[in-house]
């Protein structure tokens, strides 16, 4: 009889896992839509602000900028050491982004939670970003046809939300 029993509670077990309240265990709770919406906020505002002001003024730089949007190396970010150091690249050669610099395409994919302090957000992304030196000549240009994926991670420090990391693409200036 016992032989009986262990298999008919292990098939159990397996279809009450497999079920709804049984997944439900195993899954973070869902991000609340006004969270949700202040994240995707925050990410589109940090990528604009990193093309079309940071990059377009790289001289009127400075590091407290990136403090609104990007959590600080010392806290585990690692985002804003990259557009620092990306920064500071296109001062070493004397250029900057183009003032026709603009948004081409920027879409959300995903958001999802990591942890109760981590959020994953997935984008897809197009940007027009011309080169200029100091004199006003074009050095260089890129404007992809078809978007990029760019995935962010966001790290809740107090009540705020920081990047702590991107995959997006930034060439050494």
């Amino acid at each position: 009889m016992l032989s009986l029993r262990r298999p008919a509670l292990l098939c159990f077990l397996f279809l009450f896992l497999c079920s709804g309240p049984g997944l439900a265990l195993f899954q973070h709770p869902a991000i609340p839509t006004a969270l949700e919406e202040q994240l995707k906020k925050l990410v589109k505002e940090s990528q604009v602000f990193e093309t079309l002001t940071l990059y377009t003024r790289p001289n009127e730089f400075r590091e407290e900028h990136l403090l609104k949007y990007w959590l600080p190396a010392t806290k585990g970010g690692v985002e804003m050491s990259k557009v620092k150091s990306s920064i500071q690249g296109l001062l070493a050669k004397g250029w900057h982004y183009g003032a026709e610099s603009r948004l081409e395409r920027f879409e959300f994919r995903y958001v999802k939670p990591l942890a109760a302090d981590a959020i994953e957000i997935g984008t897809t992304e197009a940007w027009f970003v011309p080169v200029y030196d100091t004199a006003g000549n074009r050095v260089t240009g890129r404007s992809p046809n078809l978007g990029y994926p760019v995935t962010y991670v966001l790290k809740q420090v107090g009540n705020a939300w920081l990047i702590a990391s991107s995959s997006t693409p930034r060439a050494k200036r």
